[in-house]
């Protein structure tokens, strides 16, 4: 199963009742303990409880001060190797053990019970692309981070050379999970990449619903983007001719569905898969 997994059901099931990574560890930042109680000192202690938020932790120069992550954050090395304190339902005894200045949490999490613990807890909301660089700067001034003026200007300058305006531009699917169909919709972090690259959603819904095969094949998309984790036989078996009306690209999952610091490296990606498509026949 992929490890993203929980993160992008947890995107699809807020959708479906209105409200997971795998795709939805996924910015503007809400109200929360910690801004009512800042971090005391020049190293507080931090845990990040989405691998997204990791990542950015470590970009803006904080990582030293991480003492645990989710159980899915493994990206940098040193992340992987520090003490994890559960997934989805992460343990408040693990957390609390810990002693954290802060609580780095997504939105998209179900946070009641950290709250409940009245843990100094910040609660980030990470869906759209042109909130990483404003997240980088709200969190290097919580945590004292060196660098994370450096870490937001790389991002802004990196996706500002990665948009594109395209003549013919492609209809992508991105397959966030394949049993059942979960898919990217408008108005998340997914969409606006490919809207920077100068690709159009083939889903017409906002969030990540579920989406039926009936759909896909009504109207097939010039190139479907799919995790290479995984397997997309059940989606051909049912619809083969997608096999022939779509490009089917496997991608990086973490790259695609964390918006942090990799975003500039998707965009790349991203730009890579759709020029290749306008080059084949």
């Amino acid at each position: 199963m992929s490890r993203n997994a929980p993160a992008l059901r947890s995107f699809a099931n807020r959708g479906l009742c209105a409200a997971v990574l795998v795709l939805s560890c996924l910015f503007s930042a809400g109200s929360s303990h910690a801004a009512n109680r800042p971090a005391t000192g020049n190293h507080p202690r931090v845990i990040t409880l989405a691998p997204n938020l990791t990542e950015i932790v470590f970009a803006i120069g904080a990582g030293d001060d991480v003492v645990a992550t989710d159980d899915f954050s493994d990206s940098p090395p040193a992340a992987k190797a520090l003490p994890k304190v559960g997934g989805q339902e992460p343990s408040i005894e693990r957390i609390v053990a810990a002693k954290p200045d802060v609580v780095l949490a997504s939105a998209s999490a179900n946070v009641t019970a950290l709250r409940a613990a009245h843990l100094p807890l910040e609660v980030i909301k990470t869906d759209r692309l042109d909130e990483v660089a404003p997240v980088m700067l709200k969190l290097g001034a919580l945590l004292h981070a060196p660098h994370a003026s450096e870490a937001a200007r790389a991002v802004r300058e990196g996706l500002a050379k990665e948009r594109r305006v395209r003549k013919h531009p492609p209809r992508i699917l991105f397959a966030a999970w394949n049993q059942p169909l979960y898919v990217g919709g408008r108005e998340t972090f997914i969409d606006d990449l490919m809207r920077l690259c100068g690709a159009e959603n083939a889903v017409e819904v906002a969030g990540w619903p579920q989406y039926s095969i009936e759909t896909v094949v009504a109207k097939p998309p010039d190139i479907i983007l799919h995790s290479s984790r995984l397997d997309m036989e059940p989606l051909f078996r049912a619809a083969p001719e997608l096999r022939t009306r779509s490009r089917v690209v496997p991608i990086d999952e973490n790259r695609f569905t964390r918006p942090g610091p990799h975003v500039v490296e998707a965009a790349a990606n991203l730009n890579a898969i759709i020029d290749a498509w306008e080059k084949s026949p």
